[in-house]
């Protein structure tokens, strides 16, 4: 079979998104250029940087084009992979396909239940046994927040290890990932009977208006334990987002995927796009140092704050990015940064392109 190299992408959120060059200001103190270690630096008057890199970067990374127009959405790729992540249904199955104003898609559904779909930008799919499930999770505030306190991220399931779980990811995912894209991080999250039987206890009624019948009076056991696999995807060894933030100026998009693991195998899987590589080329990146004094500074300098904001931590990663110039999406090199203030807890993110200097939001 003939190998393509491609990029984890997800969902697109189309804005628009302005490229313009970040210029060092001439006879600018540099000595910060290369600076890994902050002390309560004062950046402006109301910004603060506190944090410590915890790895160092070349000055320079590469950009990617992706190239929407020639992901494989044939037949035979759809089957492979639902053999690939479903084999344990061998049913019967019809596929159909749509071209919805030039977006084309394929789905795949068995006589047992198992539905597979395929798009530009997604796979998605579940059993029979998975439909249960995605019925729920994720509704409303969200399974985390409505479990705090609730810690199974060490939890041995009966009908699998975690190690072994974690194995299977690897080797089913292994089957759609490129010498170019590796998995960065899994994140193992054990849904025991306990978790099913707290989170149905913190459901309101009007949260479960939305459910069927036949999930809201299912009766949890043994036999209903899973495995949630969230995987973030990297390129060249660098992180790519895996969540989605939407503004005036900005067009971008995800990768990573979700995969539930169940006794009877996986049971549900939704990887975020596969594009195929059409150029690359070698850019200069700024430093977190100069993007710290000079985009983050110059911004914040000339609007009126109420409050001071710190910022509490910085990562150099891969974005997914538009160019309405071009009208090209580009896995992009990004300063991710982590922000608090003095009225609020909840942590914000800057992010700023780490070749033009422009602030995305």
């Amino acid at each position: 079979m003939k190998k393509i190299r491609y990029i984890g992408i997800g969902v697109v959120f189309i804005c628009s998104f302005l490229l313009t060059s970040c210029h060092q200001e001439e006879n600018i103190d540099t000595e910060w250029d290369q600076q890994t270690v902050w002390e309560k630096e004062q950046i402006g008057e109301h910004i603060t940087a506190d944090f410590s890199l915890t790895e160092s970067y070349e000055n320079s990374m590469k950009m990617y084009e992706c190239d929407r127009e020639n992901v494989d959405l044939s037949e035979e790729k759809l089957i492979e992979v639902k053999e690939n992540f479903f084999s344990q249904d061998g049913s019967e199955y019809a596929i159909t396909e749509v071209d919805n104003s030039g977006f084309p898609s394929m789905s795949l559904e068995t006589q047992d239940g198992t539905f597979l779909s395929m798009d530009s930008d997604n796979i998605t799919g579940w059993t029979k046994e998975g439909d249960l499930y995605n019925d729920f999770i994720g509704l409303g505030a969200g399974v985390a927040d409505k479990l705090k306190g609730q810690d199974f991220s060490e939890t041995e399931l009966s009908f699998m290890s975690r190690e072994d779980a974690e194995s299977l990811v690897r080797e089913k995912l292994g089957e759609l990932l490129t010498d170019l894209v590796k998995i960065y991080d899994i994140c193992l999250e054990a849904c025991p009977v306990d978790y099913f039987e707290e989170l149905f206890h913190v459901f309101s009624d009007s949260e479960k208006q939305f459910m069927k019948e036949s999930t809201v009076s299912h009766k949890w056991s043994e036999a209903d334990e899973l495995y949630i696999a969230k995987i973030i995807f990297a390129c060249d060894g660098i992180p790519v987002e895996d969540e989605t933030y939407a503004g005036q100026s900005v067009g971008m998009t995800v990768s990573g995927a979700e995969i539930y693991i169940h006794s009877t195998g996986i049971i549900s899987v939704s990887v975020h796009g596969l594009y195929p590589v059409k150029d690359e080329k070698e850019v200069e990146i700024l430093s977190c140092g100069e993007v710290l004094h000079q985009s983050v500074k110059t911004k914040y300098d000339n609007i009126i704050m109420q409050e001071d904001l710190v910022f509490t931590s910085a990562n150099l990663q891969y974005e997914i990015i538009s160019d309405p110039m071009d009208g090209k999406w580009y896995l992009t090199p990004v300063w991710k940064f982590s922000v608090q203030s003095d009225n609020n807890q909840m942590t914000d993110y800057v992010h700023v392109n780490a070749y033009t200097g422009e602030i995305l939001e």
